[in-house]
């Protein structure tokens, strides 16, 4: 029977994919259409550690979508959006050449930032654009009403990479995917510090109307997290009781001023503090 050689070529690229990621990761890919939900790969990276026989350990995971060398801007329909904005994994894209058996990776790392930044105006028109570089001042930009957010390049996989080489990668990758992982999670979790690593900046934080309504709270729970410290530092160290009043009177007055104007306290807060307080004054 005839087949068509387009969809085989795709097929290809994907096999040569799968063997340069197995390099760095355990990988998983969809076994049917019906699973098929546009990720081409699931990769859990591996740690790789030297006991009596040398062991793979899992860590962190992510997720690829493998093109073709030709394939460069790529559109995403307003579902696909939606899509990548509940995805809790960090999303890369990945371009294959079956010539130089290599895989060029690019990395989604802006996305939490800029579902967080950008939010409803990211539209049907949007487009992932693999670049050579970017930064937080340039992770997106705009044409005709329409927003290109930058895959910075990362790293290229090739079947000729020797065992150090994979592992280098392996480590880049890992790195990375720690600083994603955080930033989902500040954006799941409504805190909007978002980690990058641009020395000498380290973190980008994100005002607007979905901060604008969590930072108190937020705000509130670091107090609850500063009084239960305090608490215990006393606890194990009581030589440096002056030492930890005078900080926790600094913290009693920012709390004792929050309550004076109005702003609300949560329950862990207002406890924390009357322990810590009767510890100090105990």
């Amino acid at each position: 029977m005839r087949q068509l050689s387009a969809p085989r070529i795709g097929w290809e690229n994907e096999h040569l994919a799968a063997f340069l990621l197995s390099r760095i990761a355990f990988v998983a890919q969809p076994v049917s259409v019906g699973d098929d939900i546009g990720l081409d790969f699931i990769c859990t990276l591996l740690e790789v550690r030297q006991e009596k026989s040398e062991m793979l350990y899992p860590r962190n995971s992510m997720a690829i979508q493998v093109k073709t060398r030709a394939a460069r801007q790529i559109p995403i329909a307003s579902h696909d959006i939606e899509f990548l904005e509940k995805l809790e994994l960090p999303y890369f894209l990945g371009f294959v050449d079956q010539e130089k058996l290599e895989m060029s990776v690019y990395s989604g790392e802006y996305l939490p930032i800029a579902f967080a930044e950008l939010g409803g105006r990211l539209n049907q028109g949007t487009v992932l654009d693999p670049c050579d570089a970017a930064g937080i001042k340039n992770y997106y930009a705009t044409a005709n009403g329409t927003f290109q957010l930058k895959f910075p390049f990362l790293l290229t996989l090739k079947a000729s990479d020797t065992k150090e080489e994979s592992s280098q990668s392996r480590s880049k990758i890992l790195d990375l995917c720690s600083r994603i992982h955080a930033n989902i999670s500040s954006r799941k979790n409504d805190e909007h510090i978002y980690r990058i690593n641009e020395p000498p900046i380290k973190s980008y934080i994100v005002a607007g109307s979905g901060s604008a309504q969590t930072f108190r709270n937020n705000f509130s729970l670091r107090l609850a997290e500063a009084f239960e410290n305090l608490n215990f530092a006393l606890i194990h160290n009581p030589n440096l009781v002056n030492q930890i009043k005078a900080e926790f009177l600094i913290y009693e007055k920012c709390y004792l001023d929050l309550l004076a104007v109005g702003v609300p306290m949560p329950e862990e807060t207002q406890q924390c503090y009357s322990r810590a307080k009767k510890a100090i004054e105990g």
